[in-house]
């Protein structure tokens, strides 16, 4: 194959650049192609390739760019954006809820509310709960919303549940209104237009972004190799 490509190349280079030679030259190439079509099998698969690791290197740069507000931390090793009002990230959270303590202190949630007002309510109330509690309380306020199963439909019901966790109504509505709220919901929406990520759940580890729900084999091999495949 190597010799009829390079025999094609030294015929082109011999006729010219002549309309007649060039067309001459064209009537070989596919002659060439016809006899063997792998060749154009193999030259998609090589284009293919070629566009992957281009994508994988560009998304590993956006993501080195940011790296200290991916993983302010050591200890940190996936990045999760989530949406309250997402099915998936509903399911999602269901995983994680199995997860050892050890693994979920490895995992960062990002709020990220993209589907409308009362998503952005209840993530105002969430970050308000752990402003005032703590990460802990910040965790168990963000599953108890998944486990709601849909009843937390925005600002009202999310107080209401902050308030069965014991936290003070009035002081939770007052931090979730506060401009410093406001701004880390903004900010996380400014990193996320940076990674390209469009969509929740959204999961960032050290390389790559993997958008959409993940089975929970494939959240632990991110978590202890680094990495998945698709």
């Amino acid at each position: 194959m190597r010799a009829l490509i390079t025999g094609l190349t030294l015929t082109a280079t011999i006729l010219g650049t002549s309309a007649s030679a060039q067309t001459d030259f064209d009537r070989k190439v596919m002659e060439a192609i016809l006899a063997n079509p792998e060749v154009v099998l193999l030259a998609i698969e090589k284009l293919r390739e070629s566009e992957e690791a281009s994508a994988a290197a560009e998304q590993a740069q956006r993501i080195k760019s940011h790296e200290l507000e991916l993983f302010p931390d050591g200890n940190t090793r996936l990045v999760k954006f989530i949406d309250y009002r997402c099915g998936y990230c509903a399911q999602s959270a269901a995983s994680l809820a199995t997860m050892s303590p050890e693994e979920l202190d490895q995992i960062r949630l990002v709020e990220f509310p993209i589907l409308g007002a009362a998503s952005r309510e209840i993530a105002e109330v969430a970050l308000a709960v752990g402003e005032i509690a703590g990460e802990g309380a910040y965790r168990a306020f963000h599953f108890a919303v998944f486990d709601a199963d849909g009843r937390v439909t925005g600002r009202e019901a999310a107080l209401n549940l902050a308030q069965d966790f014991g936290h003070n109504r009035g002081d939770v509505a007052k931090i979730a209104a506060s401009s410093f709220i406001d701004a880390t919901i903004n900010s996380n929406r400014t990193l996320a237009r940076a990674l390209e990520i469009t969509g929740t759940p959204a999961f960032v580890s050290r390389e790559t972004i993997h958008e959409g729900l993940m089975s929970l084999p494939n959240l632990r091999r991110l978590l202890n190799e680094g990495d998945v495949g698709e």
